[in-house]
């Protein structure tokens, strides 16, 4: 499959889920196998898949944090840009209503905070200088 290509399956038996959404986030010609670009592009093949199945909400992980070891900053800040790139210059007509970001942690305080931190410190300032 190549990279950044998605598409979409049934969701089985889960509950209050239509359809799964799977991409390749792994690139074989450079190391690391996915950085913040490569999680910009899947994002942005995500969005068209979920509209051509009509979903009007879409949740996506921390792409590339697992196995790839990306830094929760680099995933964010790569999902938040293929977000921005999909509603303000590939679809802005785009009937999808709800985007989510799910990070799963234990839920504690101390992980909390250095989430807060990341969007902070990490996140927010590449956003706003426009590192695109």
């Amino acid at each position: 499959m190549p990279l950044g290509f998605a598409t979409a399956t049934t969701s089985g038996s889960l509950e209050r889920i239509r359809t799964i959404i799977h991409v390749n986030n792994m690139r074989v010609d450079k190391d690391p196998p996915c950085d913040e670009d490569v999680v910009r592009q899947c994002v942005a093949s995500v969005l068209a898949v979920a509209e051509a199945e009509d979903a009007e909400s879409i949740a996506f992980p921390a792409m590339g944090t697992g196995v790839w070891g990306m830094s929760m900053a680099d995933s964010i800040s790569g999902t938040v840009k293929g977000i921005r790139d999909y509603f303000r210059e590939i679809n802005p007509e785009s009937k999808i209503k709800k985007v989510s970001l799910v990070i799963y942690a234990e839920p504690t305080l101390a992980n909390a905070n250095e989430l807060k931190s990341i969007m902070t410190n990490e996140v927010g300032p590449r956003l706003k200088s426009g590192q695109d």
